[in-house]
């Protein structure tokens, strides 16, 4: 149960969740800068394609209300709206930045799946923040505060 307790520690930690959001921003930076002949042998269908936007996106939204729920006293509203919000204009400047990648191009769909996505993540999370709280707290046998 002691590595249950420090990895919980260890999660609420501010920095940790600031250090996933970057590295989140550094990956789909990354992505972006694939031609579509090197990422069409790990997203070969167009199904595919919109979920890997549905994850990525949503997990984003997700690291990201995390992040500013450890880092400030914001409510989960306030943290749900930006959450959402960044998620979204990073979207779209990924898309942008995609109109510099050989073989991609910007889709205004990919944009509002990501915005969706987001927003259902984090809708997710908001809604579902108790439950976790309780799991957590059966699993460490303690209470969370």
């Amino acid at each position: 149960m002691m590595i249950m307790t420090k990895l919980y520690e260890l999660l609420r930690h501010k920095f940790v969740w600031w250090a996933l959001f970057v590295l989140w921003l550094m990956a789909i930076f990354y992505a972006s800068s694939l031609t579509d002949q090197e990422t069409r042998p790990y997203i070969p269908t167009f199904a595919l394609h919109k979920l890997a936007h549905f994850v990525a996106y949503g997990s984003g939204g997700v690291i990201l209300a995390l992040s500013l729920r450890f880092s400030t006293r914001w409510g989960w509203g306030k943290i749900a709206i930006v959450s959402i919000a960044v998620v979204s204009v990073y979207g779209a400047t990924d898309e942008f930045h995609q109109t510099f990648t050989p073989g991609r191009g910007p889709a205004a769909r990919d944009w509002a799946i990501d915005t969706v996505s987001g927003a259902a993540w984090v809708g997710m999370l908001v809604a579902l923040k108790g439950r976790l709280k309780r799991w957590i707290g059966v699993v460490l046998n303690s209470d969370i505060r």
